[in-house]
């Protein structure tokens, strides 16, 4: 059975942990949901099945599942305080909380925090596993004024308070005294998006949350603020798996490929995962939620345990 905790103020996340079915022998993961999200991503699909939490405390892992600061359970955070840097340090203190190493799970938006945790809690984060994430900074093109080049992606306007985006066509207008929310249309051009495996059928709409606009305009590099890790940080022993569906409207495998490439060139053993290559085929960008999800679960259950015990040929999750 689930018990519950939360990080104290000022970052007041509010987490759910559920316990290994077996005796665990693997470090516990800490879920991190995505923007438009909450934990609850992790727990139940669209259609009704028993989420990733649940499947993986099923293979042999015990699972944190966090809302992120501001969002969900977490309650109230004044809108203004609510950046990268702010959610990075309360998932600093939960890893406290937690009291042992971990591996942290990462879903589109919260890509950035996972791989600030890779650098700033390194002797705390075994692995991050990064689905379908956002970039570093250091990588990412900033996003900057419309223009003739490219009239469909950019800063339309802006005054301090206001700013209205493009991206890829859609237009985002984001108040900073107030948390954003996705239009349907934004939520299924880019979660949905081209899959073919997203339940066709089942509630998806009212679990879509509010989210902080300061982190909206930082995951779009807005004016170049990206969250980036440290120009020639040591990622000396850091290690991440980065999974990727072949159906992903806003993530081409050559974009979530180069973030491995980045952390290799800091010294992380960082694998890409694209299902496309395995024969996996029609996955979007919401791995958890869609038909196949306990396929991957499995696939990346798997991929966990090579990477944090590798030659070790016993390392084998049973499909339940």
């Amino acid at each position: 059975m689930a018990r519950v905790g939360f990080v104290s103020s000022p970052y007041s996340i509010y987490f759910e942990v559920l316990p290994s079915a077996v005796e665990a022998t693997s470090p516990p993961i800490l879920m991190i949901h995505g923007g438009t999200q909450s934990g609850a991503c992790y727990r139940l699909t669209p259609d009704g099945r028993e989420g990733w939490a649940d499947r993986f405390a099923r293979l042999g892992f015990t699972c944190y599942v966090a809302d992120w600061p501001g969002v969900g359970r977490s309650g109230y955070v004044p809108v203004e305080q609510l950046d990268y840097s702010f959610a990075v340090e309360g998932f600093k203190r939960l890893v406290d909380v937690i009291g042992v190493p971990v591996i942290v799970m990462t879903h589109s938006m919260s890509g950035p925090i996972g791989w600030q945790l890779l650098e700033q809690a390194k002797d705390s984060v075994v692995l991050v596993v990064a689905i379908a994430p956002g970039p570093p900074g250091n990588i990412q093109p900033e996003l900057g004024p419309i223009s003739g080049a490219s009239p469909d992606h950019g800063i339309v306007s802006e005054d301090g308070v206001f700013i209205h985006l493009r991206v890829r066509g859609a237009d985002l207008r984001v108040d900073l005294r107030s948390m954003f929310s996705d239009s349907e249309d934004y939520i299924v051009k880019g979660a949905i998006g081209a899959s073919t495996r997203f339940p066709a059928s089942g509630e998806w709409r009212p679990s879509m949350m509010s989210y902080p606009p300061k982190m909206l305009l930082e995951r779009l590099n807005w004016r170049g603020r990206a969250p980036r890790l440290t120009p020639n940080a040591d990622l000396t022993g850091a290690k991440a798996l980065i999974v990727t569906g072949t159906a992903d409207t806003n993530h081409r495998r050559d974009d979530d490929e180069a973030i491995a490439h980045f952390l290799r060139g800091l010294g992380a053993d960082a694998q890409f995962l694209y299902l496309g290559d395995i024969g996996i085929e029609g996955n979007g960008h919401m791995l958890m939620s869609e038909d196949n999800s306990y396929e991957i679960a499995e696939l990346v259950a798997e991929r966990i345990l090579k990477m944090i015990r590798p030659g070790n040929p016993d390392d084998r999750v049973e499909g339940v």
